[in-house]
């Protein structure tokens, strides 16, 4: 089989605030038609690591390359067309409505036709809200929203940076978004994502990186990263295997015995 080429890749990835380091020396590789979830505690450096993939936080130390190029090289035009980024917390200043929310991914490559615009919203789940205004959605609507503007503004051969799609959604829209996810990756699209959910990293994954202290504890298949073992040592939980993937066992001597009730 032919190695996938790797469509984004860094290495030396330094973040310091102040004093602070938020990220020490990380390496990365994206290749295409592949996902790979990012696993780790709070303030683990997750969504720093992913803001300096995407381009939105310069590090300290350290370089990011788009398709080998690097991405401080690239035209604003033709980054935006092969990468893609959907923040923690999707905000929009004004009343645009959920459509013209989306659209805005199209304005970055030069425009977008409407009937792409409501076909991403369907593929979603939001069509019947196009209309409304983005400031009225739910925070789980809004990350389905950022998620949409992502389709429409990167394609098959480019690259996806998602910091905690799946936060905020109910069951069903989390097996809506993973679907979407592996649909892109499966038409060749390289996928980043940072998740929460052991979970739901099994679903999408086929690589993981885990974080502890802003540094890399493993990085590699998913298989071995999401092993109950390995989870438990970074999240200081029992975890135990299951058919969904690694499952965590919560509130284990917290709650109170039958006979103290």
């Amino acid at each position: 089989m032919t190695k996938a080429a790797v469509r984004l890749s860094a290495d030396g990835l330094t973040v310091r605030f102040g004093a602070v380091e938020a990220i020490a020396e990380l390496a990365v590789a994206a290749p295409a038609g592949r996902v790979l979830a990012v696993l780790g505690r709070n303030a683990s450096g997750k969504s720093t690591l992913l803001r300096c993939l995407a381009g939105v936080l310069t590090p300290t130390a350290g370089t990011v390359a788009l398709d080998g190029r690097p991405l401080k090289d690239w035209p604003r035009a033709g980054r935006a067309s092969r990468l893609g980024y959907l923040a923690q917390q999707p905000q929009l200043a004004g009343g645009f409505t959920v459509a013209e929310s989306v659209a805005f991914g199209g304005h970055a490559v030069g425009g977008v036709a409407a009937s792409a615009v409501g076909e991403a919203l369907a593929t979603v789940g939001l069509e019947p809200l196009a209309d409304r205004p983005f400031g009225d959605l739910s925070v789980g609507q809004r990350q389905r929203a950022a998620m949409a503007r992502v389709l429409v503004q990167v394609g098959a051969d480019g690259v996806m940076i998602l910091d905690e799609p799946f936060a905020a959604q109910d069951p069903g829209e989390v097996d809506r978004l993973i679907r979407v996810v592996r649909a892109r990756a499966a038409e060749g699209a390289a996928v980043i994502a940072a998740v929460h959910d052991a979970t739901v990293a099994h679903a999408i994954a086929d690589d993981v990186l885990l974080l502890d202290g802003g540094r890399v504890c493993f990085a590699g298949a998913a298989g071995d990263g999401l092993s109950p073992d390995r989870l438990g040592r970074l999240f200081g939980l029992d975890f135990v295997a299951g058919p969904s993937g690694p499952t965590p066992r919560f509130g284990l001597g917290i709650m109170p015995s039958d006979d103290s009730a």
